[in-house]
């Protein structure tokens, strides 16, 4: 028989076939997200640099790109990560090595889908609900915070990443701190909460 239920943190049961959005909570995703490795765990770092901290430095540079940034744009930014935390950060050239990358975007997309309505379907934006922002500020926003944290947290310091992604000297020199599990869960849960109050 397949099984394809899992069990999260706060003990919820989540059909990875049939996501049900009440089965999703913000705890769940933070406290997975945030103990989970950005870089499969091949970074220089003693703490393991998470997923949630990398949510949080991708919201920051939206913030940056777009100082007038629409609330779905913030939180798209904050959540894009967010179906790691049920099926964990499957890295794209596995999917394009076995030839799973539609299947895998499929899954994805499922789970993407029950997130936001499990997380926002009682929250109103402006009087509206949230919309999911599609546009090119999210990929130059994840493109530059890889770079960013490659640069500092790998070996190679990022240079199999593009070289069209220039990081200045501000950030070349800054000193990069890898938060532990609950400082990344804390922080990511805090800009949530500031973000749907």
């Amino acid at each position: 028989m397949l099984v394809t239920t899992i069990e999260t943190y706060t003990g919820q049961k989540v059909d990875l076939a049939k996501p049900d959005h009440d089965a999703i909570n913000v705890n769940d995703i933070s406290w997975h997200l945030s103990r989970q490795a950005k870089f499969l765990g091949a970074t220089t770092s003693d703490n393991v640099y998470s997923i949630a901290q990398h949510s949080v430095l991708v919201l920051n540079r939206v913030r940056q790109l777009e100082p007038d940034a629409s609330i779905d744009l913030l939180i798209t930014a904050l959540l894009h990560e967010a179906p790691a935390a049920y099926i964990g950060d499957l890295v794209k050239s596995i999917g394009q090595l076995l030839d799973l990358a539609q299947p895998l975007r499929r899954l994805e997309d499922r789970l993407r889908a029950a997130i936001y309505t499990g997380l926002l379907k009682d929250h109103r934006f402006n009087g509206r609900k949230f919309v999911p922002y599609i546009g090119p500020v999210m990929k130059e926003a994840g493109d530059w915070v890889t770079s960013y944290e490659a640069y500092h947290l790998m070996h190679s310091r990022g240079k199999w990443y593009s070289r069209s992604i220039l990081l200045d000297e501000e950030f070349i020199m800054r000193n990069f701190i890898v938060w532990t599990p609950a400082q990344a869960q804390r922080s990511f849960l805090n800009h949530y909460r500031d973000l749907t109050s």
